[in-house]
């Protein structure tokens, strides 16, 4: 940075040059502001106009109106009187106020940021306190305008604070709180990260500033205390909406940090000790409140993560110096010493937490900040500190330490005693655990309180549906109403599962709101007539098929088949008149198409092809708004008769069959939808855009429902990989059941299996991957292989979840760009082929020729393979955090008969595989092992030789 400064201040020197005048000054001030604002040289960085501005206060022509042009400096004035321009409304003052503003209203663009912080210690180094202090002043309120913009940190809205007083109720009436408190803590966009990260500089440097400070008693320095004083407070008070996203963590503590700093007190003045008591109270409440959200993972630089895990440090050794929370007419000593233990175990955790974050692989740094767990007697005084503090902090902790029945219990307990109190009331969390636990005895007179409850969000709800108290009918009433408030479009990924709860749904309440919700969308209303006709009563040609293939017995009613008939009836002519003709064209139309597959069983394999073309030319396009079930944000132009593949199957001929789409983005916000969420990977949604070719496999004579549980487990851990920045890669390709054995599945472009690939060569993945993507070393190769590293890493934590089995080298997939891909899941959840052999015994497949991508040495230390085993620790962390959604989206099918069920058993052991009864450090150990275990495991390469001798699947 000293280069760049002293080009700005030659560029000043110039600039400065010749200038005569109090008029010129001013232009060339005006100028630079502006310049600052966004209205200068688009040419030139803002880090250049940044550290220019400084160079002109420096040289402090500017404001000397009458310094003529012999006198103009070639290095830095000393200060003088020209600092006093400083103060007031001149034309200094003006471009100071653009310089502290601007970096923080445009975000970190490039290196603006750095460049204004760096101008910011220049001005105050060169020029002394004055300028410190006007510094610090203007930097005070571009941060006032942040909080009033709800720019970075606090860009998720205004959250109320949660209080952290005795006194629940003194939440009351704060109806939106739960709303804004969700708000605040969602993942933060690109402009709130930019932004987020000039924050974070801005509040190095008022560290640094308060730093600079200490001992200093002149009155410039005082005077920037209390700037600096105010300041943070502002930042932190409950009204600024300070945000819980996890990339805020850093700035956060950073803030908290500075208070702490800013909390000097002078013996012997009472009003003093108040102002340090205020601040105190204001830096610790805004820690513990960072709590007071579910975990939330972030992937951000190492430097990044680094700083996160230094602020909260920072922090922890500030508290630990405290001997006790600050006392106030709402808080007893006793009390005050318990919530000072609490945040001092809750940093404690987080410390961990981050630690492993940062280096997955570095068990010594692990160790170095290991947190001491609480016994169950610990647990319970923890629990009672925190709801003293707030409902919402004590109700957080239960999700973010899951493997503690104790905490747990005692939340149960607070819940019951408080179950009437309108301000617990508006906590989603608190209603799920009083839903949780209505099959006891001691709820059964608070069930009564759901009716006024906050609704849950969409995962919260699937999560009590497969609670114990799940089926009483004040929790199924209070789960409609929930629903009522999703997106219809998120709430059709789960209809499967909502289907299943028609078994036991005496009173209608579900039934009510699928025909409520599918009068609104039409994507809903035709995944839900699909989903219905799949579980209703088969055709009568299933009970005595044509063809009866190996292990064939007559279908068994689950319990849905009259329940989903009449529904369906109901649905067809309850729709409004428009949106039930759109229904019956969008599916007679995927019907005809499906029952193509019928006619060709009888036709000769050799004729088959030219027979489905002649067939499909025979169906007509019924309208121009029909989309693709598989993805309602196909539009679908035309079906093309001559891409029709018929392909083997052992009973209907299945067909391939592509269409010409219009693809509109996020014109349906589904909750998990699979290739949406890439960037680039589909249009722009531009209505002039040449239209895409989308294929899919009508698939009839296979149960697809598995596979949808499958690829619906795979969508919320891409969601959730999303969510936290994860580098990971999954796709969830479409698949939709549209009847009994019969289903619509949506083509993966541009992929090949590894079985086809492997018809083209004898030699192994190394081979095919230098054919298709140039020599190793090339960075086309490089790219591709980073891919497949991405893909693999994504695909373990997914396999291992779902304990996917059958991966031979049919089933996996590489695309053009190196990903590779799972299809096709038969075998999961503990069950496998052979009458469950159990021979697939490694966590994922990640077999020999896999590791010569990954670890081309084999040396298991390479860099590549190391950035592997952090993605999958790192993956499987962040899964985790969605255990809950993910075990009751399995669990809610345990009913439908599919095979992958084995009884109570799969949802109990799929949940064990989360290993939720361990900590951060000794989680990244598990899966760390698993890695290990999988790595070449010669049962993985064995299965696959034994695929090519029974069934010729090239290996």
């Amino acid at each position: 940075m000293w280069t760049a400064k002293v080009r700005a201040l030659g560029a000043a020197q110039t600039q400065l040059r010749g200038l005569e005048g109090a008029a010129a000054h001013d232009a060339l001030l005006a100028a630079a502001m502006h310049g600052l604002q966004g209205a200068g040289d688009e040419d030139q960085p803002l880090a250049n106009r940044c550290l220019e501005a400084a160079a002109l206060l420096i040289l402090g022509l500017a404001e000397d109106k009458e310094t003529t042009q012999d006198q103009a400096p070639s290095t830095p004035r000393r200060p003088g009187r020209s600092l006093l321009r400083l103060e007031g409304a001149t034309p200094a003052r003006a471009l100071l106020r653009a310089l502290c503003r601007a970096p923080l209203e445009a975000g970190d663009e490039g290196a603006a940021a750095a460049a204004a912080a760096t101008a910011w210690h220049w001005l105050a180094a060169a020029l002394g306190p004055v300028a410190r202090s006007a510094v610090l002043e203007e930097l005070a309120g571009a941060w006032r305008g942040a909080i009033a913009a709800r720019r970075g940190i606090y860009a998720g809205g205004a959250a109320p604070h949660a209080g952290f007083a005795a006194d629940a109720e003194a939440q009351r009436g704060a109806a939106t709180a739960a709303d804004a408190a969700l708000a605040a803590q969602l993942p933060a966009d690109a402009a709130s990260l930019r932004a987020m990260r000039a924050q974070h500089l801005c509040v190095a440097f008022l560290l640094d500033a308060r730093a600079a400070l200490e001992g200093d008693a002149r009155a410039e320095a005082q005077r920037a205390r209390r700037t600096l004083a105010a300041l943070s407070s502002a930042a932190l008070e409950p009204g600024a909406g300070l945000g819980r996203a996890a990339a805020a963590c850093a700035t956060r503590f950073r803030l908290a940090q500075l208070a702490l700093r800013c909390a000097d007190a002078e013996p012997g003045a009472p009003a003093a000790q108040r102002a340090h008591r205020a601040r105190v109270s204001l830096a610790l409440d805004s820690a513990l409140e960072w709590f007071d959200a579910p975990v939330a993972w972030h992937q951000a630089d190492g430097a990044a993560l680094r700083e996160a895990t230094r602020a909260v440090s920072a922090v922890q050794e500030a508290v630990a110096r405290l001997p006790i929370w600050p006392a106030s007419d709402r808080l007893s000593v006793e009390d005050a010493k318990q919530r000072l233990a609490l945040l001092r175990f809750l940093l404690s955790s987080e410390l961990e937490r981050l630690a492993v974050w940062e280096s997955p692989l570095d068990t010594k740094a692990h160790a170095a900040v290991a947190c001491d767990w609480p016994t169950v007697a610990q647990w319970e005084t923890l629990a009672a500190a925190a709801w003293i503090a707030s409902p919402r902090l004590a109700l957080a902790l239960k999700d973010r330490f899951p493997g503690f029945p104790a905490l747990r219990l005692e939340l149960e307990r607070f819940v019951l005693v408080n179950a009437a109190a309108k301000s617990l009331q508006l906590l989603p969390q608190a209603g799920a655990l009083l839903a949780e636990m209505a099959g006891e005895p001691a709820a059964a007179d608070k069930l009564v309180h759901l009716q006024s409850w906050a609704p849950l969000p969409l995962l919260q709800a699937l999560a009590v549906v497969n609670s114990a108290g799940g089926k009483k009918p004040e929790v199924l009433e209070y789960l409609s109403r929930s629903l009522h408030e999703c997106n219809p479009e998120e709430v059709a990924f789960f209809l499967p599962q909502l289907v299943q709860m028609l078994r036991t749904d005496h009173d209608g309440v579900v039934a009510r709101f699928l025909l409520d919700a599918a009068a609104v969308s039409v994507h809903f209303a035709v995944v839900l007539a699909c989903q219905l006709r799949s579980e209703g009563t088969p055709p009568d040609e299933a009970f005595d098929p044509q063809v009866r293939r190996s292990g064939w017995s007559a279908p068994k009613d689950s319990g849905l088949w009259q329940v989903a008939d009449k529904l369906r009836t109901r649905l067809m002519s309850g729709l409004p008149e428009d949106v039930a003709n759109l229904l019956k064209d969008e599916l007679a139309y995927f019907d005809d198409i499906t029952e193509v597959s019928g006619k060709l069983y009888p036709v000769h394999k050799d004729k088959r092809k030219s027979a489905a073309v002649e067939f499909l030319k025979a169906v007509e396009l019924p309208r121009g708004d029909l989309f693709l079930p598989t993805n309602p944000d196909c539009t679908v132009l035309a079906h093309i008769p001559e891409s029709a593949a018929p392909m083997q199957s052992a009973a209907k001929c299945p067909i391939l069959v592509a269409f010409k789409v219009h693809v509109r983005q996020d014109v349906h916000p589904g909750f998990a939808d699979g290739e949406v969420e890439e960037a680039g990977s589909q249009g722009s949604g531009k209505e002039d855009e040449e239209p895409e070719t989308r294929a899919c496999i009508f698939k009839v004579g296979d149960d697809c429902r598995q596979d949808i549980l499958a690829l619906q487990v795979i969508g919320l851990l891409k969601k959730a990989f999303l969510t936290a920045g994860l580098d990971l890669y999954l796709l969830p390709y479409g698949v939709i059941a549209t009847g009994y054995e019969c289903g619509i599945i949506e083509v993966i472009p541009n992929s090949k299996s590894r079985a086809q690939l492997g018809e083209l060569t004898d030699g192994g993945l190394a081979e095919v991957f230098a054919r298709e993507h140039g020599p190793p070393g090339t960075e086309r190769h490089e790219a591709a292989r980073q891919n497949f590293i991405r893909s693999c890493a994504g695909y373990a934590v997914a396999s291992y979840l779902l304990q996917s089995k059958d991966r031979h080298n049919g089933n996996i997939m590489l695309d053009g760009d190196g990903h590779l891909l799972h299809i096709d899941f038969g075998f999961i959840l503990g069950i496998s082929p052979g009458g469950n052999l159990g021979f697939e015994n490694a966590a994922f497949k990640l077999s020999y020729e896999m590791t010569e991508i990954i670890d081309p040495a084999r040396s298991k230390t390479s860099p590549s393979y190391l950035h592997f085993k952090e993605l999958c620790i790192k993956g499987f962390l962040t899964a985790r955090s969605s255990a809950e959604s993910i075990v009751a989206t399995v669990a809610m099918m345990a009913s439908s008969h599919l095979p992958c069920f084995r009884g109570p058993k799969t949802a109990v052991e799929l949940r064990h595989r989360f290993r939720l009864d361990l900590g951060e450090k000794e989680a990244a150990a598990h899966m760390d092992g698993l890695v290990e275990a999988a790595y070449g495991r010669w049962t993985t390469g064995f299965y696959d030789w034994i695929q090519y001798l029974q069934n010729n699947i090239p290996k």
